[in-house]
């Protein structure tokens, strides 16, 4: 019985190295998730206002041409 508890206690520092080692990747993990969430929701902010100027843009050659076509009937 005192061996076993001896043998486990051995494997007390690496367990603890293990999750030390855990607990840094998934602080990592978890910035790494966080910048490329920024990252995303920037890219769409930036992609809504281009469709946005897209869709005005669309609206005016719209009115342009029916303007056009107007005169020519």
């Amino acid at each position: 019985m005192y061996s076993e508890l001896k043998a486990v206690n051995a494997k007390i520092p690496d367990l603890k190295r293990k999750i030390s080692e855990f607990d840094a990747e998934r602080a990592e993990l978890k910035c790494r998730i966080a910048e490329t969430l920024r990252i995303t929701e920037e890219k769409k902010i930036r992609c809504n206002a281009e469709n946005i100027k897209l869709k005005v843009r669309v609206k005016k050659l719209e009115f342009e041409f029916k303007d056009k076509i107007a005169k020519v009937k």
